[in-house]
């Protein structure tokens, strides 16, 4: 037996990135309700598992893949980092803070979004994730 979706007030357009756990999980890579584009958490998650070994260990390399992912993603609503109005960082190693600071100034410092801090949290999708990182954007 087949559910009808409800009706939502605004348009609801997706994105997705492709990778099989958007459809076992259920989810989409980035949603667009209103003017909102809101990001799920995303990492440097290889299509595969894992992440490619030259990451493995390496917060600052998954932290900028996981941005570079993010900034894909926004493309596709014809937005930039620059729009990025809010973000949520979760790690798992905080002896690597330093290397999250960076990344996320390097790529947000000029806009300075809201921003929860960082989060630990004991794991991730996989055991090589260091970092994920989900983002709210506005035109």
């Amino acid at each position: 037996m087949s559910q009808e979706l409800p009706s939502f007030k605004y348009p609801r357009q997706q994105a997705f990135s492709g990778l099989p756990n958007e459809s076992f999980f259920g989810y989409c890579r980035a949603i667009k309700v209103g003017d909102r584009v809101i990001v799920s958490g995303t990492t440097a998650l290889a299509p595969g598992g894992g992440v490619t070994p030259d990451m493995v260990g390496d917060m600052y390399g998954q932290a900028k893949e996981a941005l570079h992912r993010i900034a894909t993603v926004l493309a596709q609503f014809d937005l930039t980092l620059d729009h990025v109005i809010r973000t949520n960082v979760y790690i798992t190693d905080a002896s690597k803070l330093p290397d999250v600071i960076k990344a996320h100034g390097e790529a947000f410092g000029r806009v300075k979004p809201a921003n929860t801090g960082l989060i630990g949290v004991s794991f991730l999708f996989h055991p090589d994730l260091l970092i994920e990182i989900d983002v709210e954007a506005m035109p």
